[in-house]
């Protein structure tokens, strides 16, 4: 399937999602899972990844099942950023980038049912959701944005990752990959674009 590009950034599989049947490729992807509905109509699949991906999953992250959470702040150039962190599970950790820029994190908490399986990692980027909104205009760029990402995984001990980038944050995620960052396992674009004029 054309849609499902084998490893081609920074040496991990990149899976461009529109809509949740776009992910079954031989070799890459083995389950598709649903999500309450809201975000069905973003186009945002759980996979399950051949050995030892994203688990499949259908329960929303008030349910209980997707253990702990904690949050907290992270100092970032420019400010301060929120972080959730849901679940314990043993998986490699899922590290989610929301859209916008000016949205936050909270249409993505259902991704939290995740958690039994692993940690997933919710964090609002400078000026959205929980975290400081700045004036100063100079930090709306997109590689302030790419070193906020850095910054936010080596705080929280994030050494592999699977990444998810949603609109806006899916651009954040292709220009993090195309620095080549260590310790990405995979990374899945949803309801994004892979270039821009």
């Amino acid at each position: 399937i054309g849609w499902v590009l084998r490893p081609v950034l920074a040496g991990c599989p990149i899976i461009p999602t529109g809509a949740l049947g776009l992910l079954v490729a031989a070799g890459v992807v083995s389950r598709v899972g649903a999500l309450p509905g809201y975000l069905l109509g973003l186009g945002i699949g759980v996979v399950g990844l051949a050995q030892g991906g994203l688990t499949n999953a259908a329960a929303s992250p008030r349910s209980g099942r997707e253990g702990p959470s904690r949050e907290g702040d992270i100092s970032v150039p420019g400010g301060r950023v929120r972080y959730r962190i849901v679940g314990d599970g043993p998986g490699v950790p899922l590290l989610v980038l929301h859209g916008g820029p000016g949205a936050g994190w909270d249409y993505l908490e259902p991704l939290g049912a995740l958690g039994s399986a692993r940690p997933v990692v919710l964090y609002d980027q400078l000026g959205c959701g929980r975290s400081d909104k700045p004036d100063d205009t100079s930090l709306w760029q997109l590689d302030r944005f790419v070193e906020e990402l850095a910054v936010v995984r080596r705080a929280l001990g994030l050494d592999r990752i699977h990444l998810l980038g949603h609109s806006w944050g899916g651009f954040l995620a292709i220009e993090y990959l195309l620095g080549q960052p260590k310790g990405v396992a995979s990374a899945v674009l949803a309801s994004t674009s892979a270039s821009t004029p």
